[in-house]
């Protein structure tokens, strides 16, 4: 069972196009948020990152997490990739609304 299957376990089948959509659509949401956390991390280092405390801790964890996954998609383990695939799988499920 995949992690998608594990939050998802009532989904319907994907055709194959839909299936390439999917993955299109997690590729993209993958970009988006590498450009988005590269972006956020860099707005917390340019004003001024506390050295110590919490929040400089903070900072840092999430930078040393982020930061292993600021690879394309393709590169990405499976289970990263899941990750990508539940929100592409809601844009789909937006789209197949309309259809």
């Amino acid at each position: 069972m995949s992690d998608l299957d594990m939050i998802y376990p009532k989904r319907k089948p994907l055709s194959k196009i839909m299936k390439g959509l999917l993955e299109e659509l997690a590729e993209l949401e993958h970009e988006q948020w590498r450009s988005w956390s590269k972006i956020t991390i860099d707005d917390w280092l340019k004003n001024g990152k506390p050295e110590w405390g919490p929040e400089a801790e903070w900072i840092d964890l999430k930078y040393q997490k982020w930061s292993k996954n600021w690879k394309p998609y393709k590169d990405l383990t499976e289970k990263e990739k899941a990750k990508d695939r539940v929100w592409a799988r809601k844009v789909l499920n937006l789209i197949e609304r309309y259809l």
